[in-house]
């Protein structure tokens, strides 16, 4: 994924949007309660009915946003790569994703196919960013295509679409405009999240990132919780240490509250300018001193 626009998540400032949003028009009180008629003597009680406890959905753990250079270059259990079809990697799951109104227009016409054994997909990828980092849908563009989505693929595990750290209301938005034009939420399994950082400063706004979506996958009912999708420290003018003591303080703060999360990203590919690094390989196919933190950490 081409990171263009690496000054934004590492200078601009934290944008949640506004949370004073109103509820959705047209909700219906709730029903009066009807009361139950206390049994006589000669009734048996009604036994109070019980729920079916959901079984708990697939926690995928350590993975790698992206592998572009090789399945040697992949971390952990899983990858995915911003699109529907995996390259073959023996070793870790292939997570398809459907990333913008076009892969799924491709899919759509048979051009493009998603991976035969799946379980989970990823939603749209950064859709309140422009291209090329972001796929740039309205929710007003994105909800239909979701519906289109969810209704072709009723057995997956969806996970919803990933915002920037820069607009993380836009899936709030999405999931209330849905619910006005469909009568129900989305099917969403888990919730995707993107956040990078470079100080300490930016570490607490991403902090401040995942609270919110906690909070929402509480209230919304999200059997998966959290997923962090993309996420890294940048190492500026080659200070590793800094980079490296700043990621691992996050995701061992991070990690218990992920059902996964996923390094952005494996191999220089020239994504960042170059002052900046993320990767966990060189352009030579050297490890740096994140994929020696990243391939240890929770080993």
């Amino acid at each position: 994924m081409n990171r263009v626009l690496v000054t934004l998540i590492l200078f601009l400032p934290l944008v949640f949007g506004n949370p004073d949003v109103p509820p959705i028009p047209g909700s219906s009180p709730l029903p009066t309660p009807t009361l139950i008629p206390t049994p006589t003597p000669t009734q048996a009680p009604t036994p109070t009915p019980t729920s079916t406890p959901i079984p708990p959905l697939p926690a995928l753990g350590k993975g790698t946003a992206g592998i572009r250079g090789g399945c040697d270059y992949a971390m952990g259990d899983w990858y995915y790569n911003w699109g529907p079809e995996g390259t073959g990697c023996p070793d870790q799951i292939h997570i398809p994703t459907i990333r913008d109104a076009d892969q799924w227009e491709q899919i759509k016409s048979g051009e493009k196919s998603l991976d035969a054994e799946i379980v989970i997909i990823l939603g749209f990828n950064e859709p309140d960013g422009m291209e090329p980092a972001g796929c740039d849908l309205t929710p007003t563009e994105a909800v239909p295509l979701m519906r289109e989505i969810y209704t072709a693929y009723p057995d997956l595990l969806h996970v919803a679409p990933s915002p920037s750290q820069y607009g993380i209301w836009w899936v709030y938005n999405a999931r209330r405009l849905y619910i006005q034009e469909y009568g129900e939420p989305p099917p969403w399994s888990y919730l995707g999240v993107h956040c990078y950082f470079y100080d300490q400063s930016t570490l607490n706004q991403c902090k401040s990132v995942i609270r919110q979506f906690e909070t929402w996958a509480v209230a919304w009912g999200i059997p998966g919780g959290l997923i962090l999708t993309e996420f890294a420290a940048g190492a500026i003018s080659g200070d590793y240490d800094t980079a490296v003591t700043l990621a691992d303080s996050f995701l061992t703060w991070a990690e218990p509250k992920m059902s996964g999360y996923s390094w952005f990203t494996a191999r220089d590919i020239g994504c960042w300018p170059p002052h900046v690094s993320t990767y966990l390989f060189d352009e030579d196919g050297m490890m740096t001193p994140f994929g020696v933190w990243y391939e240890a950490f929770g080993e």
